[in-house]
């Protein structure tokens, strides 16, 4: 993706941000190869022109996430911030759905929603009035969701099978997971590497 922005400390790749700018200059440049008069620099159709870019790379994230590699059992785990503090989620398990299809985009068959892109989904619901910021970080991918009252923090992380086997017996048992280091194996760059 050519947008991605590195931190050289430690590996941090952000893959979607919808709090980006969008010079007026660019939306200038849209109407000139569109051949569209370009309205003026606060205008209500160069913030709809904003709203649809910003929803147009999203919809690349999902699109391109369709070929990500990870398509075993990821957890999400995080906080919800709030007007009265921070509060934990209960862990969730998302899993690939619908496998068997071709991607015209990738090399292989693999599944309609894989893990990941159905985790990242999830964590964006109501992007529409948030501000979201999905990232890779180290060996997670993080997704913050900014909105009035603070930020929701959510950690999309690859389960082991050691992890997956007991994330599904607490579920079975009417338990809330409560995950341990050794339930995960890390996410490299070059499995979402789009």
């Amino acid at each position: 993706m050519e947008n991605n922005k590195v931190n050289n400390e430690k590996k941090v790749v952000v893959l979607y941000d919808s709090r980006e700018d969008f010079p007026y200059e660019d939306y200038v440049e849209f109407c000139e190869m569109n051949d569209i008069e370009p309205a003026g620099e606060d205008s209500q159709d160069y913030w709809d022109w904003v709203s649809q870019t910003r929803s147009d790379y999203y919809d690349d994230l999902m699109s391109n996430l369709s070929c990500t590699k990870i398509d075993s059992p990821v957890m999400i785990t995080g906080s919800l911030g709030l007007w009265d503090g921070k509060h934990e989620i209960h862990p969730v398990v998302m899993k690939s759905e619908g496998y068997g299809r071709k991607f015209s985009t990738c090399d292989y068959t693999g599944y309609d929603t894989p893990s990941m892109k159905a985790a990242i989904k999830k964590c964006c619901e109501g992007r529409d009035t948030l501000d979201v910021e999905v990232k890779f970080e180290e060996d997670r991918i993080v997704v913050y969701a900014y909105h009035h009252d603070g930020c929701n923090i959510f950690e999309i992380r690859r389960l082991s099978e050691k992890g997956l086997k007991l994330a599904d017996e607490a579920v079975e048992n009417g338990e809330v997971c409560c995950p341990e280091e050794d339930w995960f194996s890390p996410i490299n760059f070059d499995d979402i590497d789009f």
